[in-house]
């Protein structure tokens, strides 16, 4: 049986956000921890949904600092 999960508009869910990062969900859920760009997301329920504009200006960040 499949869900489907309903992404708010402007969002992503954690795996399309590690996805878009190269990296895996464990290593966003520890960066979602320690970096202040990626600590704009919400919670509905289990679900965590990223915002959209935190993500990419994060990887633009980790491309600056070298890390992608």
């Amino acid at each position: 049986m499949s869900r489907t999960i309903h992404v708010p508009p402007g969002y992503l869910t954690k795996v399309q956000a590690a996805a878009r990062l190269g990296m895996s969900t464990k290593t966003l859920d520890r960066r979602m921890k320690t970096e202040q760009l990626l600590q704009d997301f919400i919670r509905k329920g289990r679900q965590i949904f990223l915002r959209d504009v935190a993500v990419e200006a994060y990887y633009q960040h980790s491309q600056d600092r070298g890390y992608i």
